[in-house]
């Protein structure tokens, strides 16, 4: 457990420069002492996310930064108890915060207080991360809306900005903002990719993105959550589905094999009602609501 972790006892000295504006990696040294060894244990993953294991500092400094410099991209994402003491989610932070790439980014994780409660202490891995790096923010909603956190209060916050969704139990190749918000960059901005497409509803032409996705401003139609906590529940890519389909956003596949290592998802044992197939979820939907039906 990361409570477990020794820590060290040097005293705090607060880093007065800031990471150069052209990149977000943290490979160049930073000569100052630092008080807490960082919490992450590195045992037990595969060869393939070895060298981002190999990058991890000794140890996380604290800094005192400004978090409210412009960005170009969003990179967002969402957990919930049961992997946020998980050992190794600070991996997954950490591969998302050092990024190699000359486009700015932030990195938003949303809780909920309905979940964590308002008065929630980070644990002390992904709080040396916070302290650390300037562009991590950790955004609380109210409701526990499950996976739909990932996209829906950090498209509220910042409607201007693309958004790249992920998730939280993979560790990430550190060229992946250069990659896929350079896929975006090249496109006519108005496009939605995934690296996967589920064909959700061929019927509707509805196609889900999934595993990592970049969402454009303006790209989904507003359908209101009381809808997936109704009809979609345990089907949140088919939800977003939808709603880019509602919108006429076109919707493309990307080439980005390889922008992800190891994952460490833990087995979720699903009900029959959340196995239940993608065109019967919208069809039961649709048939319920026959305005929605007639603006596909």
């Amino acid at each position: 457990m990361i409570e477990n972790i020794k820590k060290g006892t040097t005293k705090i000295i607060p880093i007065k420069t800031r990471l150069a504006s052209t990149t977000q990696s943290t490979s160049a040294e930073v000569p100052y002492k630092i008080s807490y060894v960082y919490p992450v244990l590195v045992q037990n993953v595969s060869k393939s996310s070895k060298p981002i294991c190999d990058k991890l500092p000794s140890a996380i400094p604290y800094a005192d930064k400004s978090r409210n410099k412009p960005v170009d991209v969003l990179v967002a994402l969402t957990t919930w108890k049961g992997r946020i003491f998980n050992e190794k989610f600070p991996l997954n932070l950490w591969s998302l915060l050092h990024q190699k790439t000359k486009f700015r980014y932030r990195v938003v994780l949303t809780l909920s207080e309905e979940e964590f409660g308002v008065n929630f202490q980070l644990p002390s891995g992904i709080d040396k991360l916070y302290q650390y790096f300037d562009n991590f923010e950790v955004l609380y909603t109210g409701r526990n809306t499950k996976a739909l956190k990932n996209y829906n209060p950090v498209n509220r916050k910042y409607p201007k900005l693309p958004i790249i969704v992920v998730g939280d139990d993979t560790i990430y190749d550190d060229a992946l903002i250069e990659t896929v918000y350079g896929t975006y960059l090249d496109s006519d901005r108005h496009t939605a990719f995934g690296a996967y497409l589920a064909n959700s509803s061929p019927k509707y032409g509805i196609l889900s993105p999934y595993r990592i996705r970049i969402f454009p401003p303006y790209s989904m139609y507003d359908l209101d959550e009381y809808y997936f906590e109704k009809y979609f529940y345990g089907h949140n890519d088919l939800f977003n589905g939808l709603r880019l389909r509602l919108n006429h956003t076109n919707v493309q596949k990307a080439n980005w094999e390889g922008l992800w290592h190891d994952s460490f998802a833990q087995e979720v044992r699903l009900t029959e009602y959340h196995r239940r197939p993608e065109p019967e979820v919208i069809e039961n939907f649709l048939n319920s609501h026959p305005y929605i039906r007639s603006l596909l």
